[in-house]
Formats: C-alpha cells, sequence, structure tokens
C-alpha cells in the first residue's frame, strides 16, 4: 500500500488510472461522460414517447366525452319534444317540431357513430351497441 498522511487519503501508486497517459485518461474521461449523454437522451426519448402517448389518450378521452355529450343533449332535447307533442292535442306541435327533431336525430347519428369510430375497448363497444339496440324499437315506433 501507498504512505498515508493524516488527513489525506492513501496513494496507491500502482494505480490504473495513476498508470494511464493523461491524454487516456481524458479519452476515457470523454467517453464515460458522452456514454452518460447517450443514455440520458434514450431515457429523454423514451419519456417523450411516454408523454406523447398519454396527450393521444387524453385527446381522445376528450373527443369521447364532447360526442358522449352531443349526443346526450341531442337525445334529451327530442324526448323533450316527444313528450311535449304526446301532451297535445292535434298535429301542430308536432309540425312545429318536424325540423328541428330531424336536425336532432340527424346529429345523434353522427355523434354515435363518431363516438363507436373512437371506441377502442371491446366493452365500451358492445355497451354502445346496447343503447343503440334499445333506442332502435323507440325509433320505429315515432
Amino acid at each position: 500500500m501507498g504512505s498515508s498522511r493524516p488527513g489525506h487519503p492513501p496513494v496507491f501508486p500502482h494505480s490504473l488510472l495513476l498508470t494511464m497517459k493523461i491524454s487516456v485518461q481524458l479519452k476515457a474521461g470523454f467517453a464515460v461522460v458522452l456514454a452518460l449523454f447517450i443514455a440520458l437522451a434514450g431515457v429523454m426519448a423514451w419519456q417523450v414517447e411516454q408523454v406523447a402517448a398519454a396527450s393521444r389518450s387524453m385527446e381522445r378521452s376528450t373527443e369521447l366525452l364532447r360526442l358522449a355529450a352531443q349526443w346526450k343533449g341531442n337525445l334529451k332535447e327530442n324526448s323533450a319534444r316527444y313528450i311535449a307533442i304526446a301532451y297535445t292535442d292535434g298535429e301542430g306541435l308536432a309540425d312545429l317540431f318536424k325540423d328541428a327533431m330531424a336536425v336532432s336525430v340527424k346529429g345523434t347519428n353522427e355523434a354515435r357513430e363518431g363516438f363507436i369510430a373512437k371506441v377502442q375497448d371491446a366493452e365500451s363497444r358492445r355497451l354502445v351497441e346496447n343503447i343503440a339496440a334499445v333506442r332502435t324499437p323507440f325509433q320505429n315506433t315515432r
């Protein structure tokens, strides 16, 4: 072992680092720094991809919520119109609501189709198809 002075670490004269030329030491140090930089860049690229995937998922969820709200709103509007027509005598109110109801039905169908196109998991797709199946008899009777 090397000599030891109080307050100083021991000196190892046969240490590999001490026996290398300064140019080799500098090259080795640069290689270590470069390797750390490349590793850090790889980790950062992976994290950027994770953030991008999360962003795409949130955009899809936001669009699904917007379509669901539009779908629900259209159904609510037409339900109120149907109830009003059912409680009135004559065809006057039905004639008054006819065009607005057609637009609402068209919007409902577009929202439903857009929702189905964007839904990715099988369970949600099945639920949407169940809603459509329940709504079909109602559409046929109006």
